[in-house]
């Protein structure tokens, strides 16, 4: 370090013990920045680009994470810190159009279901304990004792180790449900849906089951809850239908289960809602949100935030704690080609990697990993402090430490300069908010 930058590290040192003086808490800032991205095989179909859909993910024991998309050809896993593929599990592909499929893990084991049928139809499973060096596919599977192959959406309740699989009503009962104590032999051990509605996707924690409905015969959209502690007899706790309803896609509680958010696909422009479950027989509508492109897709609660695949107006980022005020905090746009109300774009946000990457999956074949991270917040702690502070000096000053610009710019000059530290230490030790 030359003398002139010791210098300033000491001035800025000193500045740091003058604004500790009145610590208070300042507002979040976010940012939501491409780390890389790979394309997979696409197809087009009805004038669209098709070939991605939904997308998991998944932590080695050593602490490699793997993004897992479904795509055209079948189900890839990409090491997300190399953008390695390795490995792409064939799955069905009649009949040749859209390659909906829709994944998510349980232990060292991925689970996979599509509507096509063909090679690898069922439900998939995919052994990834043995990555890097190779993927295991165990087998696949039907979903019923009917033989049953093809379903939309798949819900695991990681907690009880049960599976949840979904194919709007086509089964008889629509939710067929598979016991995985042997997660190579997934075993049917009953079925239940809140006919006649359309059964699109679930939410699976603790033996209870969230419902979006979609529409039911007279075209009302709805969601139900439901208790699956009896697999064989699963009751309704509850069912609500709303004025205006559009198609209800999804419906997902956070995790402390007292907060219930759900989006309409059908038709454009219905807000992504947050519903007060806190007391199932006095359930509230609190906060809507809707991004740029009129059209939410999925939603993936995390804290205090909500991680949204929007279509054509990509991954945002909305803070949902006034749950009377929801607020974009953050955006990246996977498909800059426009924002209209299209299927096109981001079909999967899944925000719970380590090292705050964030997979989105794109219908034309992108696999993207983000990075998401608050103004400031050098080590990634969801907090400012002066470690925060010090980090931004050694990067500044002496060019080591991982500093991504992305959150140390402070001023939003697109450089970063001492007077980005200014801004940080009047963040962390004086509740200052940062100017952008």
């Amino acid at each position: 370090m030359s003398r002139p930058s010791k210098k300033l590290f000491t001035f800025f040192l000193m500045l740091a013990a003058f604004f500790a003086l009145s610590q208070t808490l300042s507002a979040a800032s976010y940012r939501l920045w491409l780390k890389d991205k790979i394309r997979f095989p696409y197809s087009t179909a009805t004038g669209d680009t098709t070939g991605g859909s939904d997308c998991w993910g998944w932590t080695a024991p050593d602490g490699t994470e793997y993004a897992i998309m479904g795509v055209r050809d079948g189900i890839a896993v990409v090491n997300a810190h190399t953008m390695q593929i390795k490995g792409v599990v064939p799955g069905p592909q009649t009949p040749a159009s859209y390659y909906w499929r829709d994944v998510e893990t349980y232990g060292h084991y991925a689970y996979a279901v599509s509507e096509l049928t063909g090679t690898n139809q069922g439900l998939s499973v995919i052994d990834l304990q043995y990555l890097p060096d190779s993927l295991h596919f165990v087998g696949s599977f039907p979903l019923n004792l009917s033989g049953n192959v093809t379903a939309h959406t798949i819900a695991i309740d990681t907690a009880k180790g049960v599976a949840y699989c979904e194919r709007n009503g086509s089964l008889g009962q629509a939710i067929v449900i598979l016991n995985l104590a042997n997660p190579e032999l997934p075993t049917f051990v009953g079925s239940f849906g809140p006919s006649p509605q359309s059964i699109h996707d679930m939410f699976a924690r603790n033996d209870t089951v969230f419902v979006a409905e979609g529409y039911d015969s007279l075209a009302q959209g709805s969601w139900s809850v439901w208790n699956c502690a009896n697999k064989a007899v699963p009751t309704q706790i509850t069912r609500v239908i709303f004025p205006g309803a559009g198609y209800v896609h999804s419906a997902v509680a956070t995790e402390d289960r007292n907060w219930l958010l759900t989006t309409e696909e059908i038709p454009a422009g219905k807000t992504m809602k947050l519903w007060d479950i806190a007391d199932l027989g006095n359930i509230d509508l609190r906060g809507q949100y809707i991004g740029a492109a009129q059209r939410p897709h999925n939603v993936y609660p995390k804290g205090n935030l909500v991680f949204v695949s929007h279509y054509e107006a990509g991954v945002t980022v909305v803070d949902i704690s006034n749950p009377d005020t929801l607020v974009e905090v953050a955006r990246y746009d996977t498909y800059p080609a426009s924002d209209f109300a299209n299927y096109r774009g981001c079909w999967s946000a899944y925000p719970y990697a380590a090292n705050e990457y964030v997979y989105a999956s794109n219908l034309d074949g992108w696999l993207f990993v983000l990075r998401f991270g608050q103004v400031g917040d050098l080590n990634f702690d969801s907090l400012l402090s002066p470690a925060d502070v010090v980090l931004a000096l050694n990067c500044i000053f002496s060019g080591s430490g991982d500093c991504p610009p992305e959150i140390l710019d402070a001023n939003c000059d697109a450089s970063v300069t001492p007077a980005d530290i200014v801004l940080l230490l009047k963040a962390v030790f004086n509740g200052e908010p940062f100017p952008c």
